[in-house]
């Protein structure tokens, strides 16, 4: 699991706000270490991975709670 984590080194310190500098290689290459960081969310491969990371949430849907506080 720890080769996964192995980003390549280019990939290091570039921002995910200018993706279409991006390969595609390198965008496969993050979301699949994402989906196996999600599947296996415990594994000590991954327990301080993002330690000192900046992380961003996208909510692709409105939110109906946030909706309904402000009706």
């Amino acid at each position: 699991m720890v080769q996964t984590l192995a980003l390549n080194e280019t990939l290091k310190n570039r921002s995910v706000l200018s993706l279409m500098e991006w390969s595609p290689a390198e965008i496969q290459r993050v979301l699949y270490t994402a989906r196996v960081m999600k599947q296996e969310p415990h594994s000590p491969s991954f327990r301080h991975a993002l330690e000192g990371q900046h992380i961003a949430l996208i909510f692709e849907l409105p939110s109906t709670r946030t909706r309904v506080s402000f009706q």
